[in-house]
């Protein structure tokens, strides 16, 4: 924190520095210092989608979930492909069991690099397009009560597939 303090003595307007240490803020538990670096960061780059995006963050910690959808949609609106944004608001879209709205944004996590997105193009496997008779092979993306969600829909899924594995 002292880093950033210090580097915001000869700069105290830089987006990066402010956005750096609201996050490090949100990360060792003092969402008001971040919010309160995001909401000057904002007000003196208000086109700088990092900084509501980053906002939207500590909301959600917060369990502010209005306020925390108002500024991942103004990230959006500032940056459209900001799939990291995308898929944060599908979380918390699913969330408030808004589920159609949270399933649809979900689909941008295909574009962040994790690790199953490199075992996929690693494998060289495609994303599944929803036809009918194909071998699937299902990955592990979330914690373990995603898991044992989806796995209960496994049934579902063989019936209408050729074949279906599930790596976890």
């Amino acid at each position: 924190l002292t880093v950033y303090t210090d580097a915001l003595t000869h700069d105290p307007d830089h987006p990066f520095i402010l956005n750096n240490m609201s996050i490090l803020c949100r990360d060792i538990g003092e969402p008001e210092l971040a919010i309160e670096k995001l909401h000057h960061c904002i007000s003196k780059h208000p086109h700088y989608a990092e900084a509501h995006y980053a906002l939207a963050n500590v909301f959600k910690d917060k369990k502010c979930l209005d306020e925390a959808i108002l500024y991942y949609n103004k990230a959006l609106d500032l940056k459209k492909d900001f799939a990291e944004a995308q898929v944060a608001l599908a979380m918390t879209y699913l969330e408030l069991y808004e589920f159609s709205k949270g399933f649809d944004l979900l689909e941008s996590r295909h574009r962040i690099s994790s690790k199953e997105n490199k075992l996929t193009k690693k494998l060289g496997l495609p994303i599944w397009d929803g036809k009918v008779g194909q071998s699937i092979i299902v990955l592990q993306e979330q914690g373990i009560g995603d898991v044992l969600l989806y796995c209960s829909l496994l049934s579902e899924l063989s019936d209408i597939s050729k074949s279906v594995t599930m790596l976890c």
